[in-house]
C-alpha cells in the first residue's frame, strides 16, 4: 500500500527514513532559509492584495462621485 502524497516529505521517503538523517543540519538550515523566503513572499503578496482592494474601493468611490 502506498502512502498518501505529502509535499513536506522527500520523494520516496517517510519522515523517519534514513535518507533524511544523512542530510544533517545543513538541510534543515537550508530548509529554514527557504521557509523564511516563502514567508516573506507570502507577506508581500498579502500586502499587495490589501493594497489592490483599497485601491478598488477608492476607485469605486471616485466613480460614484463622478456619476452624481
Amino acid at each position: 500500500r502506498s502512502e498518501p502524497y505529502d509535499p513536506y516529505l522527500p520523494r520516496g521517503g517517510a519522515a523517519g527514513s534514513s535518507s533524511g538523517a544523512t542530510r544533517g543540519a545543513g538541510g534543515s538550515t537550508q530548509t529554514a532559509h527557504i521557509q523564511k523566503q516563502i514567508d516573506e513572499t507570502v507577506s508581500a503578496m498579502r500586502d499587495n492584495i490589501a493594497s489592490v482592494a483599497e485601491r478598488g474601493e477608492r476607485l469605486d468611490a471616485l466613480q460614484d462621485k463622478t456619476g452624481e
